[in-house]
């Protein structure tokens, strides 16, 4: 094995031995390397590591040797975000302590401590951080000596030490999803959390949810499974199950949990209290930090707040959302949409559009079972088998759900067996009942309330059409939901759907009440065309794959740390990184 060789593997981790010595003799230390599942590769200049299948690998393993200092230093520059391990056998030099991930040592002295200074002085460095690995070995028992070039300069017993070393303290990537709830909390973030943390861990990835305790939940059940909950002080005010009521949290006590969680990556999405508190984190620790925006406060406000959203608006860009996009490293979005609105608030580097993702199995029915509770529902909710409309989600003022109220009240005598289906529940619910009860179509409104996420893929799989008429959404994760379930859209114009919805081919785009008429006959009446939306709604749903979407936030989170180590100069081209990796 030569210097340039490389095991015939499909690993993407490589194990660089980095000295001056000439290895490609040594037929003990090749043969252990061959036998071992990582490739493999020989440094002996700098010259050598410019190679470049060196930077085809996600993850290197670097062993440096006494005589290797200047490769060891160029390594770690060129290298520095793929190095995921530093070894070192019989140190003689003194080591950056910003460039190691672990920090492993072999010395031909027993007391290494005491008899090595070059040793000592990097323990005394490092053995404060417990992120780095500092552990020592006597070279002797190995029979190494890095001053004779012959065949028991590297015995194979040492290699296989070092292979099982690599395999044994290996450090997983330790990410923080950081929320301001999660489950049983039901909404969209929850949703994708829960998701992208699974997903996550698949990747090999140890993944924690960080989120501040509400009164109304209980979260025992979720903290065995690496979510940390922080306590909430409860800010004045009627107790609900919001999230603004518990904006503050024990910060002492929740900062001294979090920094000894030693995170490589924090993943922010929401602006209130756990956002600040990250922020700190991410500057006190040096973390790269990711934020992603979900939720389009500015027309929330104008809704809730009418004649005052102006103020609100102001002042909460002020104080919340502008502060963290322009502390983030990385910035995504679920759609162009959010791009361009925060291209007018100033936010221009580093923003990507990547959509959330959806568990497609997770809507479909499975077996008898499903099929059963399907028409068990139906008996109850939709005996007569009317043509049933539906809508999923928080049921809050800037949905505008009322206006398909409205819009049933004037067809109903022209389409009596229409029917519309609202399941969820929020500060609107009470109204959306009187108002049903004031357009007096209360009995073609089936108010369903708040059910298990579990439970939802029963309601789609009941529905002939999912309507929704809100513009409000950034993404629209219930569009996808719907897709998922072979439900066709009929939703409200909005250019969140650009590039999603194609108008007529795998959904209807309605503008008007005319055009909403127009598409539900359509629907109501043509079972082909119902048909036609469905399949080529299937071709649409498989860019959400849940796989492909988490893939593509590691490497966002990858590139904020090159945003982090850079001081912001360095500028992404995404379509460049998936290319890369397959992924465009």
């Amino acid at each position: 094995m030569n210097q340039t060789d490389l095991n015939n593997t499909s690993n993407n981790k490589l194990l660089l031995l980095l000295s001056h010595l000439d290895f490609s003799n040594y037929s003990l230390l090749n043969e252990e390397l061959n036998k071992s599942s990582l490739d493999t590769l020989f440094i002996k200049n700098i010259e050598g590591l410019n190679d470049s299948k060196i930077s085809q690998y996600e993850e290197i393993v670097v062993i440096s040797f006494s005589d290797s200092k200047d490769l060891y230093l160029k390594a770690n520059e060129l290298y520095k975000d793929k190095i995921v391990s530093n070894i070192f056998v019989g140190i003689n030099f003194i080591i950056p302590s910003n460039e190691i991930n672990n920090l492993v040592c072999w010395s031909d002295n027993d007391d290494l401590y005491k008899n090595d200074k070059y040793a000592y002085k990097n323990y005394k460095k490092h053995k404060k951080n417990k992120k780095f690995n500092f552990m020592c070995y006597p070279l002797h028992n190995h029979n190494i000596h890095l001053s004779k070039q012959n065949e028991n300069v590297l015995d194979s017993d040492f290699i296989v030490d070092i292979l099982l070393f690599i395999d044994k303290t290996e450090v997983k990537e330790k990410i923080a999803i950081v929320s301001e709830n999660h489950l049983p909390f039901l909404n969209g973030v929850n949703i994708l959390t829960d998701l992208l943390k699974k997903e996550l861990e698949k990747l090999n990835k140890k993944v924690y949810v960080i989120t501040i305790k509400l009164k109304d939940f209980d979260y025992v059940k979720w903290e065995e499974n690496n979510i940390k909950i922080i306590k909430g002080i409860p800010l004045p005010g009627k107790t609900a199950k919001i999230q603004a009521l518990y904006m503050t949290p024990n910060f002492i006590g929740g900062m001294k949990k979090l920094r000894a969680m030693q995170l490589d990556y924090i993943h922010v999405q929401n602006e209130y209290s756990l956002s600040k508190v990250m922020m700190m984190l991410s500057k006190k620790d040096n973390i790269p930090l990711l934020y992603t925006y979900h939720t389009m406060w500015d027309i929330m406000f104008k809704t809730k707040f009418k004649k005052f959203a102006p103020i609100v608006t102001y002042f909460a860009n002020l104080l919340l959302y502008k502060p963290i996009a322009r502390f983030s490293h990385m910035m995504t979005v679920p759609t162009n949409k959010v791009i361009k609105v925060w291209e007018k608030k100033g936010k221009t580097k580093n923003i990507v559009a990547l959509p959330g993702a959806v568990d497609i199995d997770k809507y479909s029915l499975k077996g008898k079972e499903d099929e059963e509770e399907v028409i068990r529902l139906k008996e109850k909710y939709n005996p007569n088998n009317d043509f049933l409309l539906g809508f999923v989600g928080r049921i809050s003022f800037e949905k505008g759900v009322e206006e398909i109220i409205d819009y049933i009240s004037r067809i109903k005598d022209e389409m009596p067996d229409v029917k519309y289906m609202i399941v969820g529940y929020g500060e609107a619910y009470d109204f959306l009942v009187k108002y049903a009860e004031k357009k007096n179509v209360s009995d073609k409104i089936i108010f369903i309330g708040e059910i298990k996420n579990t439970k939802l893929k029963y309601y789609y799989a009941m529905f002939d059409a999912f309507v929704t008429p809100s513009t409000f959404e950034s993404q629209g994760l219930t569009y996808t939901e719907a897709m998922s379930a072979n439900i066709p859209l009929l939703v409200r114009d909005d250019t969140c759907l650009d590039g999603f919805v194609q108008n007529e081919i795998n959904g209807f785009r309605y503008k008007t009440f005319l055009e909403f008429k127009q598409y539900l006959i359509r629907l109501k009446n043509d079972k082909g065309v119902r048909e036609s939306i469905v399949n080529n709604s299937k071709h649409t749903i498989s860019r959400f794959r849940k796989d492909v979407w988490a893939r593509k936030m590691y490497l966002l989170y990858k590139e904020s740390k090159k945003v982090l180590n850079s001081k912001r100069k360095y500028l992404i081209d995404f379509e460049e990184v998936l290319k890369k990796e397959g992924l465009n």
